[in-house]
């Protein structure tokens, strides 16, 4: 009876694994000319940030994916900040990506980490949007020592729940 449980186990942990390697997915990213962007993507850009200039586009190819296998990036400066919106071949938009450095985090944020994290050195700041709603947050990175902190906040300093995140916001930051 043992023996029949053990070998249960390990065919269950083995096809497990399985699955999980089958939907790993590899991205790779190469820079492309805007001529080689489908025209419903750049239009989709100018829809969602208009007057903006694209300083790169790239295309982002996956293997082993449950995503599409092609996102387009543009890559621009908004509000004097470095931003990638993320669409499908298509043109639909999926997220945008922003980095801020800790002293250009909004005062509603600085104060939950002034209040609860003093002591914690910010390592990294983005504002992470979805382009298919209004969902933003922003993801936070510390570090005190050792010990490294890395978490969600809503756009009024709330902490955020990993598992309420959208898909295309988890997506966005495992990249």
């Amino acid at each position: 009876m043992k023996f029949y449980f053990s070998l249960l186990a390990f065919c269950l942990f083995a096809v497990n694994g399985l699955q999980a390697q089958q939907f790993s997915a590899k991205a790779s990213v190469t820079l492309v000319e805007a001529s080689e962007v489908p025209e419903a993507v750049k239009t989709s850009q100018e829809q969602h940030f208009p007057g903006m200039i694209v300083r790169q586009w790239k295309m982002q190819t996956y293997q082993g994916s449950r995503t599409a296998p092609v996102n387009y990036l543009a890559v621009f400066n908004n509000q004097g900040k470095n931003t990638r919106a993320r669409y499908l071949a298509d043109g639909q938009g999926i997220s945008t990506y922003t980095n801020y450095r800790p002293q250009a985090l909004p005062p509603a944020i600085v104060q939950t980490l002034n209040t609860d994290y003093a002591g914690y050195t910010p390592t990294g700041a983005a504002l992470v949007g979805s382009l298919h709603n209004d969902w933003e947050a922003f993801h936070i990175s510390l570090r005190k020592g050792g010990q490294k902190l890395s978490f969600w906040l809503t756009t009024e300093g709330d902490l955020i729940n990993p598992r309420e995140l959208p898909q295309q916001i988890e997506e966005e930051v495992t990249e």
